[in-house]
């Protein structure tokens, strides 16, 4: 019994346990190992033995940013990144980037390509543009990442600028939907001018061809009338007496 009370601390020290997508290594007197532990437990030997952990689950932050515009205009963005680890990079990581590769590695290279593809933009497009430019930035970031890191997504959640540059672009935006709608308006009084021309030819056409018709075939009308006759004799009335006459 005794010798399991000193034996049991033992074992609790010389044990330690991944959780679900956490990996770990062991680090030797300095040197770490070539292997790479999952989730579950395992046993190693305590004595120079330092045991370093790292999550390779998906994840985000959020990151404040500064960049300038093409036109020299600062614009205040926020950003999520959203990445996780894969088990290749677990011992590169843990080793060379102290476990934390999001600060040092990470944040800096999606920064950069960032800062990179805003200064392509003018301050307006990049707030109109912003699908466009996390599609880019997201491109680059993967690219400077080279694959250390699985980026999944870099979003940018708001662009801020400066109150007079709102309301300038603000102006400007007001402006271009206005010479749109009397643009607009202009092309269907157009089209408007061209429907009536275009009816008003259709019935002189039509007249024409009807008063040729008759011309060359004066019993045209007569056909017409005996068409439309509802089989009653016309009826006039007496100016003498105003009393009604039926022609028969």
């Amino acid at each position: 019994m005794k010798k399991l009370i000193y034996i049991l601390p033992l074992l609790v020290a010389s044990c330690h346990q991944n959780e679900p997508m956490q990996r770990s290594i062991e680090v030797k007197f300095g040197k770490p190992s070539n292997i790479v532990y999952k989730e579950g437990m395992y046993f190693y030997n305590p004595f120079g033995t330092e045991i370093l952990k790292l999550s390779i689950a998906n994840q985000s932050i959020e990151k404040e940013v500064n960049v300038y515009s093409s036109d020299l205009q600062p614009v205040k963005t926020k950003i999520r990144i959203q990445y996780e680890i894969p088990d290749n990079s677990v011992k590169n990581i843990l080793i060379n980037y102290n476990g934390n590769v999001v600060d040092n590695f990470v944040i800096p290279k999606v920064i950069e390509a960032l800062k990179e593809i805003t200064s392509t933009k003018t301050a307006e497009n990049i707030v109109k543009q912003r699908d466009d430019i996390k599609k880019r930035v997201l491109e680059l970031s993967k690219l400077k990442l080279n694959n250390l890191v699985n980026l999944t997504d870099v979003v940018i959640e708001d662009t801020e600028l400066s109150d007079s540059l709102e309301k300038a672009i603000e102006s400007k935006m007001i402006q271009e939907q206005e010479a749109e709608k009397s643009k607009f308006l202009q092309e269907q009084a157009k089209i408007d001018a061209q429907t009536k021309i275009i009816r008003a030819q259709a019935e002189a056409k039509s007249a024409e061809i009807l008063g040729k018709a008759v011309s060359d075939n004066p019993k045209i009308i007569q056909m017409e009338m005996i068409k439309k006759w509802d089989g009653k004799m016309p009826q006039i009335i007496d100016g003498n007496n105003g009393l009604i006459m039926s022609l028969k």
